[in-house]
Order: structure tokens, then sequence, then C-alpha cells
């Protein structure tokens, strides 16, 4: 007769390994969920949000910190900076956008600027300062305007906020930084040298904008807005008529009935006999399509006014975008102040009754779910 011997033991390492694995899998299928944000996954727990959005918080100050670093005592490596950042600002937004049918915004014209600014710091020669000087121009007019027009806001918990930020500004502090201090190599971010070996060297104190620059700046911006018109009124019109639920830059305008360039469009249109007193808009008409072009060619000429005198004066420059980043500062207050703080609350008051409805009558609270 056999007798049975009990099974061996867990060593203490084979323990902790197991452990270990388990603990892995947990925190793989929390990042999952974070960076997915599927439906059926998402993180309802009032505890697991707010770490999320002090994490968030937390990065999106760190971030702002850094990029100021890197302005005020590095800026001929601010380029750097920039193009580590840009792939990662890009990504999150194509994954966001791809979630909530918005990734037909990934064709606006920001993120055109943005892509010839990657191509003009790595590809482009030293000596071409035509490109530089168009994308002076976007990047000082149009791009950084937008923060003012579509009210962008530096909220530093909430991701698609804050990289919208990101898309509009850093251009304009990289050409800031391009235009008054130049690009110096990588090697000198670890060994700085007195003499600095530029690829891409500042601007001469004598140079100024002429208006072959404002030319070249108006045809690129012509191409853009013809490639994006083909790519969405030709090549997908089939898919777009089929999804009413994909936004396009076009629709969002057309929709949103509290935008202030919408609506004052709008009223110039009807003063000026172009739509009827009560026409509405209509992003399926030629009419409405061709007052969008119009007004948004009008807006980018209009933005492109200052950067004149940016171009010559260092500090009418550092003023200019001191106003633009206040005016984000301003917009992200009012959103926490007016919006956020009973949003945040309705939203953890109903996670908190979600998990009271799963686990019965008593609400069932982790460590610090009632903590701020």
């Amino acid at each position: 007769m056999s007798i049975a011997h009990p099974p061996p033991a867990i060593k203490p390492s084979a323990h902790a390994a197991l452990k270990e694995k388990v603990k892995i899998r947990h925190v793989k299928h929390f990042l999952d969920k974070i960076i997915w944000g599927l439906e059926d996954q998402a993180i309802k727990h009032p505890y697991y949000v707010k770490f999320l959005d002090k994490t968030q918080f937390t990065m999106g100050v760190l971030g702002v910190m850094l990029t100021q670093y890197f302005v005020v005592a590095r800026p001929t490596q601010f380029w750097m900076w920039y193009l580590v950042c840009t792939p990662v600002v890009v990504a999150l937004r194509i994954m966001y956008f791809k979630r909530v049918g918005w990734q037909y915004f990934l064709l606006d014209f920001c993120y055109f600027v943005t892509f010839l600014s990657i191509v003009h710091v790595t590809l482009a020669p030293s000596d071409d300062r035509r490109l530089f000087r168009v994308l002076f121009i976007y990047a000082n007019g149009p791009l950084v305007w937008a923060v003012v027009l579509w009210r962008n806001s530096l909220v530093f918990h909430d991701i698609d906020r804050m990289s919208g930020v990101f898309i509009h500004i850093m251009p304009c502090l990289l050409y800031y930084c391009v235009h008054w201090h130049g690009c110096s190599s990588s090697s000198m971010l670890l060994h700085p040298t007195p003499s600095v070996n530029y690829f891409l060297p500042p601007s001469h104190p004598q140079d100024s904008l002429d208006g072959v620059d404002f030319v070249y700046a108006i045809l690129g911006y012509l191409i853009w807005q013809v490639l994006y018109f083909v790519k969405t009124e030709v090549v997908d019109r089939a898919a777009l008529d089929a999804r009413p639920d994909l936004l396009t830059s076009l629709r969002w305008l057309t929709t949103d009935r509290k935008n202030g360039f919408s609506l004052l469009v709008l009223g110039l249109c009807r003063y000026g006999g172009i739509m009827g007193p009560t026409e509405a808009y209509d992003p399926r008409t030629i009419k409405t399509k061709a007052i969008f072009v119009a007004a948004q060619l009008v807006y980018t000429v209009v933005t492109f006014a200052p950067t004149p005198v940016l171009f010559t004066s260092h500090f009418l420059h550092c003023m200019y975008i001191q106003l633009i980043f206040v005016a984000a500062v301003h917009n992200g207050a009012s959103y926490y102040f007016e919006v956020f703080a009973k949003l945040y609350h309705h939203k953890l008051l109903l996670l908190l009754q979600h998990e009271a409805d799963d686990g019965g009558t008593t609400v069932r609270t982790a460590p610090g779910a009632a903590s701020t």
C-alpha cells in the first residue's frame, strides 16, 4: 500500500515569481484599459479614475516645465525636445481620434505644418531659408492663433486638451528658438563647447520677411486645402456619406452652435446676402463648403499680419508668445472652476452608484476613493 505524499511546498523563490507574474498580468490588463479605453473595458472605479487623472496632471505639469527649461536654458537644443514629444503626442491623438470618430481632424492644417516642421529640422539643408520663413509664418500665425480661436486650454489632467495645446503652440516655440538662437547638434547637449556648431543657424539681425515669403505661404496653404478637399470630398466622399458620425472640420464648424468663428461667418454671410436671414449651414451643399474654404483662407491670411513684426523684434515675439500662453492658462482656469468641479463631482457620484448597483445596496469603495 503506497502512502500518498503531500505536494511539495512551493519554494519562496518560486512563490515570489508566481506572485510577480500575476502582478505583471494585472498591470498589463490595467494598462490595456488605459491605452485602448474600450467601453466594455473602461476603468470605472473612482479610486482608479482619480489615480489616472492625478498621474496625467503630474505628467502634464512636468511636460510644461521641461518645455520651459529647453526654451530658456537650452534653446539651441529645443528641436530635440520637439522631435521627442511630437511623435508621442500625435500617436495619442491618433488613438483618441479613431476611438471617437474624429480621425479626419488629423488632416487639418496644423498637422500638415507639424509634419513640415519635422522635415525642416531633420532633412532640410541649412541654407534653405525660404522654407524656414514660411514655417515661421505658419507657426506664429494661424497655428498659434488657433489657441485663442478654438479656446485651447491647459487642463493638465486631460490628455486630449493638453495635446491640442501642444499641436498649436509647440511649432511657435520651435521657430522662436530656431529664429533667435538656431539649432545646434545633439552632441552639444552633453558636451557643450564655447563655439556652437549650428546645423540651422539663427537669423541675421538685418533679416526680414518679404512679399515672396507670403506668396509661398499662401501657395503652401492652398496646396494643403486642395489636397484636403480631394481627400474628403472626392476620395472618401462615399465613406463619409455612409458615416455621419465621423466628424470633419467642416461638419464640426457647421454643427457647433456655440463656436464663435462659425457664428461670426454666419452673421457676415447673412448680412452680405450670401445666406438668407434664417438660412443655416448645410455641410452637404457646395455653398457651405465654399463659404468655409473662403473663411479659413481669410483667417489664415489675416493671422499672417503680425509675423513681420515678430520676425524683427525679439521683445515683441516674447510678449506675443506669453499672451498666447496666458490665453491657454485662462481657458484652463475657466474650465477647472466653471465646468470641471461640477462635472467631476457628478462623475464620481455616478461611478460610486455604479459600484453600489454591482455589489448590492452597500456602496463599496477602494482605499482613498473619497480622498482628493
